[in-house]
């Protein structure tokens, strides 16, 4: 039998920028404080009650999480590098656009539903930030 897979982030704090042209844009610090899964072990696709294994997730809003390296969220190639193979940075706050943060938040709610296996034993934290 397989296992859940699932992802917890939390909101460590926004700051607002200036930005170079003029005009204010808000960033959002956030880290990664679980992760059930990692490398070609955190995503795949599930064919009746077997997971076919990959690295990568991709959410229906476009956002790409992938376990390769390290954590580093791309919001100009809609990727989120999620833990990987390098362990040191695991618990590093990121920054990201909040837009791109909002969009992190979707892809991750909808990869804990995707690869939930028990409907009715799912812990609520797995879909809000702490």
């Amino acid at each position: 039998m397989r296992e859940s897979k699932y992802i917890r982030i939390e909101e460590v704090k926004r700051e607002t920028v200036r930005e170079i042209r003029g005009g204010e844009s808000t960033r959002v610090y956030f880290r990664i404080v679980d992760q059930s899964h990692r490398g070609k072990m955190f995503g795949g696709k599930i064919v009746g009650d077997t997971i076919i294994e990959g690295e990568s997730f991709t959410a229906s809003n476009g956002v790409h999480l992938l376990s390769r390296g390290m954590i580093q969220p791309k919001p100009l190639e809609k990727t989120l590098f999620v833990r990987g193979t390098s362990t040191e940075y695991d618990f590093h706050a990121e920054s990201c656009p909040l837009d791109f943060f909002e969009k992190i938040v979707v892809a991750i709610e909808e990869y804990n539903r995707y690869y939930w296996i028990h409907d009715f034993d799912l812990p609520e934290n797995l879909f809000h930030l702490e």
